[in-house]
């Protein structure tokens, strides 16, 4: 089979392979991810209003909807107002599916049927987004993920040896320098012992400063995802232990210095002490000469 594909400058949507070969996925629900993946964040999306028109009809988009919610790429969670008691449901989509369990609804209420009332759809635009970014209201964010697997091991905030409370200092001072990295006391407790791990590996607040700050994109949706995803790409190698300094020793009878515990060859009577006896008469005739010259006095001769 011959692929054709064009290269695109505006008006296109990237999708990982995974996601797109994911065999546990119907084709129908793969279909309806690319779908929900290429709209704009915030999009009024539901059941009733997916079905309308499309072939498979409002139980085939709730049967590839309750498909997306199995393996993670669809979130739906529901947040009880404190003041009015009133419920609203929040719904979230991601390209890359999620294996943490739904956060703890405060009502297991009916079925989501589609009805209106509903929150918009919301995209995972931690990583980047998929389409141009477009003026949406402003949405209440997914609960914080917690860190996805790495290559990099990341010791737990137990097994790290710098305080997480220091390390969480420092990215709130992260917001002094870029307010739109402001995070939460509970995103902090999440994000402290990745930079944790910084400081046991040697980097210093210059250096998470370093890695974190620059090259942000306009809009930030989410900045605990992004802190997250810098900390974990950009997390600085284990450092290796310096060589020991060779070990110095001393002849045990004259102190002099040798390559190796034991004594010197002269004192070990394999070679003959060097004589000095020349250069230590020389060294005081030439005393002799300097100081004579300071007073005035005539030069004795070289013998």
């Amino acid at each position: 089979m011959q692929i054709h594909r064009n290269a695109h400058v505006r008006d296109f949507t990237v999708l990982p392979n995974a996601a797109l070969r994911d065999r546990r996925l119907s084709f129908a629900a793969r279909g309806l991810l690319a779908h929900l993946i290429s709209l704009p964040d915030g999009s009024p999306e539901t059941i009733r209003s997916l079905a309308e028109d499309n072939p498979d009809g409002r139980q085939g988009i709730a049967t590839a909807f309750d498909e997306l919610k199995r393996h993670g790429y669809f979130h739906v969670w529901r947040q009880k107002n404190p003041t009015t008691g009133q419920i609203t449901t929040h719904t979230a989509v991601f390209d890359i599916a999620q294996v943490t369990p739904e956060p703890a609804t405060a009502d297991p209420g009916p079925r989501d049927d589609g009805t209106p009332g509903q929150h918009p759809l919301v995209k995972n635009q931690g990583e980047e987004p998929s389409l141009p970014p477009t003026e949406a209201p402003r949405l209440t964010p997914p609960p914080p993920q917690p860190p996805e697997p790495s290559a990099t091991p990341v010791d737990s905030p137990e097994d790290s040896p710098v305080d997480s409370p220091e390390a969480a200092g420092m990215l709130f001072r992260l917001a002094d320098a870029e307010p739109r990295l402001r995070i939460g006391v509970a995103e902090a407790a999440t994000l402290a012992p990745l930079a944790a791990e910084w400081l046991a590996r040697g980097a210093t607040e210059r250096d998470l400063r370093t890695a974190l700050l620059p090259g942000l994109p306009r809009r930030i949706h989410c900045a605990a995802a992004l802190l997250r995803s810098r900390l974990q790409s950009k997390m600085p190698p284990v450092p290796t232990p310096k060589p020991p300094a060779p070990e110095r020793h001393e002849c045990a009878h004259c102190r002099a210095p040798i390559p190796h515990p034991g004594i010197c060859r002269p004192c070990a009577g394999v070679e003959p002490t060097p004589d000095t006896s020349g250069f230590i008469a020389a060294t005081r005739r030439g005393a002799a000469r300097a100081r004579a010259a300071m007073h005035g006095r005539p030069t004795p001769a070289l013998a």
